[in-house]
């Protein structure tokens, strides 16, 4: 016996409308949380990078004020300078633990300088060093670090006695570095961070 081919259905008009429109809703909805979850990976990353940012900057300014050296420098002008001037927002020193691989002729004390440039929309934080530590007239000094999300620095100086200062040198000893230095960093998307060191 032979059968009709009139038994066979196939979908309606209106069902297939229906399953691309329910297609339709699921990709949106898909699409949606991808780039939900795309932007919040953006921004983790963002933050990763600006604490590893931070991070680097407080190390290596603990390295700088751990390995401070009672060496006062000499001026172009032939004076004598403290082995560390600093005020409430920047400070320049002399350290030890100057690398040298290339065993180059030199010391191993380095001059450095911490600072805040620039103006409020664009403050930036700068280590500057000197590569001689009696510097010339015509010795410039090399920027080797630079951090965009440092609002404000802040130094204090406690001297042998227990007393903080808001500047040193605080009397006329140049030869002598401060027996703790306190610094404070705020920093625009972590907040303040405290650091006391004692030398």
């Amino acid at each position: 016996m032979i059968q009709s081919m009139n038994n066979q259905h196939g979908f309606t008009l209106v069902e297939v409308l229906v399953a691309v429109l329910v297609f339709g809703l699921l990709a949106a909805i898909t699409y949606g949380g991808l780039n939900a979850l795309a932007q919040v990976s953006g921004e983790q990353q963002q933050r990763a990078t600006e604490f590893a940012d931070l991070q680097r900057v407080i190390a290596a300014l603990d390295r700088d004020l751990r390995q401070l050296a009672s060496r006062p420098v000499r001026r172009p002008d032939n004076s004598v300078a403290p082995a560390l001037v600093g005020g409430g927002s920047s400070l320049i020193a002399t350290r030890a633990g100057w690398a040298n691989p290339g065993d180059q002729r030199r010391s191993q004390l380095q001059r450095f300088e911490w600072r805040l440039q620039g103006v409020v929309a664009e403050r930036r934080l700068v280590r500057r060093y000197w590569p001689v530590t009696d510097a010339a007239a015509d010795t410039s000094g090399i920027i080797n670090l630079q951090s965009s999300g440092i609002q404000a620095l802040s130094f204090r100086y406690r001297d042998g006695s227990g007393r903080w200062h808001a500047r040193w040198p605080a009397d006329a000893q140049t030869a002598t570095v401060p027996s703790a230095i306190e610094y404070r960093l705020q920093s625009e998307r972590f907040g303040q961070i405290r650091r006391l060191l004692l030398l």
